[in-house]
């Protein structure tokens, strides 16, 4: 519970300074692209930072098959983060369903 109070802050400092800067998208790309690389990583994917941002500049060139896992995970994170906005927040069997078939 301690450790929750702290990391409240750090969030809400980490959205201020993100306000400030001219393209937050950024930032926000790179980290869902390492956060699913090290996700599967556990999985024995695994693939370099070059390769990464090779497959994300130039996304029909060739990229390894872990490049594409990593991409693919990270668009489905993205997915499902812009779904639960547009649905106020709730995780409803319907907002699943539709997931399911995108």
């Amino acid at each position: 519970m301690r450790a929750l109070g702290s990391a409240g802050r750090a969030l809400a400092e980490l959205k201020g300074k993100a306000a400030t800067i001219p393209n937050p998208g950024i930032l926000i790309d790179t980290l869902s692209l390492q956060e699913a690389r090290a996700s599967l990583e556990i999985e024995n994917i695994v693939t370099t930072q070059d390769e990464l941002y090779q497959a994300d500049l130039f996304p029909r060139g060739p990229a390894s098959p872990a490049a594409k896992e990593v991409a693919r995970y990270r668009d489905a994170m993205k997915l499902g983060f812009r779904m639960l906005r547009e649905s106020g927040g709730l995780i409803t069997n319907r907002l699943l369903i539709s997931c399911s078939s995108c």
